[in-house]
């Protein structure tokens, strides 16, 4: 909810006890502002040096006879830092033996016997794995294979919004770098027309699948391999298709919600009179109010607010409407409408927009999504 940041920041200044916040994203804006008032501690996966000797106790505490050092460094790379799988893996192995040996945990193929599942890696872990600058020569390409197998939709996406993170001794000079991220991009396009051809019925996407992995992520991984300098990307075009999809949802739900309001009575309109005309005079007759009255919270609540959602009723419109209106307006127009109206404002339509809706519908309802 709007102003939940702020009271979280005010709660941390006054309170007499700790306040502990676990976040998974650290760089989201949220999280940025409230690192100012916190201290920030960083978790990482333990490391392998880090386990072994607590995995030694408690085999010691479960009875194994004898322990390889090499098998419990096995047991902790196979678990990739999760600590509860390396001591689920461990009661495995005790309940039909007593002593813990690399033999027993690997067979002739150096296979594990936990899988691939019990590794849990991720897929900014897995496709970082194409860049390695120990990739002197093609080796290991089933390795690399297996892994591209482990998401072949999102790891070609990932291997080419992050092309351009890697920087090498090999490549000294922006122009070699520019040069090298050229050729990575022939491999890449080359894959989108594989990716073509294996979604169509006349080629077998199986035989085709090892001929899109090397061109989408093994070949220019290798091409580009080094280490990186910033933090991995989410791909671009994965945000811009779920924006779309949102857009187009909000869009058509608006359109009918304006069909059949009292304002536009009985004359129909459509998506293009929405996104041409009617986003912008909605947007004209909504966020004027709203920003003249900035953080005053008496205007607010007696003029500013009540003629929003009076607007607001008599065109239909829901809470989401009011910030959707404004992205077509700017889309349209350029204009950040937005940024002219406070929090406090916000906050305060927001409040009320729900209090008037309970209050029709005689009860509680479900809260819609507060204006950002």
């Amino acid at each position: 909810e709007v102003g939940g940041l702020h009271r979280l920041v005010q709660l941390a200044r006054t309170s007499k006890t700790p306040v502990i916040c676990i976040c998974n994203e650290e760089q989201s804006s949220s999280i940025r502002t409230l690192a100012r008032h916190t201290l920030h501690i960083r978790f990482y996966r333990p490391g392998v040096a880090a386990v072994v000797p607590r995995l030694r106790q408690i085999c010691a505490r479960e009875g194994f006879k004898r322990v390889e050092e090499t098998a419990l460094r096995t047991v902790a790379l196979a678990a990739n830092g999760d600590i509860r799988s390396m001591i689920n893996n461990l009661q495995l192995l005790r309940s039909d033996r007593d002593v813990l040996a690399l033999a027993d945990i690997r067979g002739p193929d150096l296979s594990s016997p936990f899988g691939k599942a019990s590794e849990k890696r991720n897929v900014f872990e897995l496709f970082a794995k194409f860049f390695s600058p120990e990739r002197k020569h093609l080796c290991g390409l089933d390795e690399l294979l297996d892994i591209f197998d482990e998401d072949p939709e999102m790891l070609p996406l990932l291997v080419e919004e992050n092309l351009d993170n890697f920087r090498s001794p090999l490549r000294p000079t922006p122009e070699a770098q520019k040069e090298a991220l050229g050729q990575a991009m022939e491999y890449i396009l080359l894959s989108q027309k594989i990716k073509a051809m294996m979604l169509e019925s006349t080629f077998d996407s199986q035989a085709l699948k090892p001929y899109h992995a090397l061109t989408s992520c093994i070949i220019p991984g290798y091409i580009m391999r080094g280490t990186s300098t910033t933090r991995p990307r989410f791909p671009t075009v994965l945000g811009e298709l779920s924006k779309c999809r949102r857009q187009r949802r909000m869009l058509e739900e608006l359109t009918a919600r304006l069909c059949e309001s009292e304002a536009i009575g009985h004359d129909m309109v459509d998506e293009r009179d929405v996104t041409s005309r009617l986003a912008t005079e909605l947007s004209t007759l909504l966020v004027p109010p709203l920003a003249l009255a900035g953080s005053n919270r008496t205007l607010l609540e007696h003029v500013s607010v009540p003629f929003v959602l009076d607007v607001m009723d008599r065109y239909n419109l829901v809470l989401e409407d009011w910030a959707f209106l404004l992205e077509l307006h700017q889309q349209r127009t350029g204009q950040d409408l937005a940024r002219n109206v406070t929090a406090v404002a916000k906050a305060a339509l927001t409040r009320a927009y729900h209090k008037r809706r309970e209050s029709e519908e005689g009860g509680p309802v479900k809260r819609n999504k507060a204006v950002q």
